[in-house]
């Protein structure tokens, strides 16, 4: 008998067609763009992240620098694209810069008395933490962001961080509390600056609830409805249903292939309720959401 997994295709799943109309534009706007982390080395983590595909994802396409993300993570704000001079990222909060003000970026989470500070960070992605008490916050404020560089205003001066360049400051050592066991310890933190400068940025409408993909080259219009399903051992087996879409991955830049596996699990995974439906904007970008009435009837 052989140990080689094998697929199988035992399900189909219904999907629902929606008018682009039905779902707010998304933003694609192109603007300076920075990342900030504030990691805390040396603790020892309590928390974990869990996210199964990171929240963006950077790369380039027939020459446009962007930055991809496909689930709602901005800071709501009271000004739209045309008034940001920024977007900044950290490991807590998607934020526009408005023009003529000033950004405190969000670097911790904080629960009342209780601080979850970052112990190893990822912008828009994973990230280790571990939950403190008396912790008094590290003042960081973005100043200034042009396309040539950013500044950043910290306790211990000022930096000016050129486009495409990084730095990592050391902060003063403070002592905290351990949430874990009471004890106390001195910590470090360290912030980290990435300034990758001009990015377009793709992001779902902040007011909604969709999710934004890119449109992989397909056409909804020919698209089967059902779709049959390739499994391996009853798990959605992305590459093959790209295959069965007559999606091109190999064409497709890296970074878009982890899109498109966001994609099919969030569209076409059998064990998902509900009936999911997709629209296409005039730009080819894809929104999807769930009808979570449709439950009964979403596979088969």
């Amino acid at each position: 008998m052989s140990d080689e997994p094998s697929t199988q295709s035992p399900e189909a799943v219904r999907w629902e067609r929606a008018p682009a109309g039905s779902f707010r534009d998304p933003i694609t706007v192109e603007v300076p763009y920075l990342e900030l982390t504030l990691e805390h080395p040396g603790l020892e983590p309590t928390e974990l992240g869990e996210s199964f595909f990171p929240d963006a994802i950077p790369y380039a396409l027939d020459g446009e620098q962007r930055v991809f993300y496909w689930r709602n993570t901005l800071s709501p704000i009271d000004s739209g694209p045309s008034d940001w001079r920024g977007v900044c990222a950290t490991t807590h909060q998607l934020a526009a810069i408005p023009r003529e003000n000033a950004h405190s970026p969000a670097l911790y989470g904080r629960d009342g008395g209780q601080f979850d500070v970052v112990v190893d960070g990822t912008v828009a992605g994973d990230s280790t933490s571990a939950r403190v008490r008396s912790y008094e916050p590290p003042a960081v404020t973005i100043t200034d962001i042009f396309a040539e560089a950013v500044t950043v205003e910290t306790a211990i001066g000022s930096y000016e961080i050129p486009v495409g360049d990084r730095e990592s400051i050391s902060l003063p050592e403070r002592q905290v509390t351990l949430e874990a066991d009471e004890s106390k310890t001195t910590i470090s933190p360290r912030l980290s600056v990435r300034y990758p400068g001009q990015q377009t940025i793709y992001h779902p409408d902040p007011a909604s609830d969709y999710r934004l993909f890119p449109s992989f080259n397909l056409d909804l219009n020919a698209m089967a409805n059902p779709v049959t399903i390739p499994t391996n051992h009853e798990e959605l087996e992305p590459i093959a249903l790209a295959d069965t879409l007559d999606v091109d991955l190999e064409s497709r830049p890296y970074p878009e292939r982890v899109l498109w596996r966001a994609f099919a699990f969030d569209v076409f995974d059998p064990h998902r309720d509900g009936r999911p439906r997709l629209a296409q904007f005039p730009s080819g970008l894809l929104a999807v959401d769930r009808d979570e009435k449709l439950k009964e009837s979403s596979i088969g």
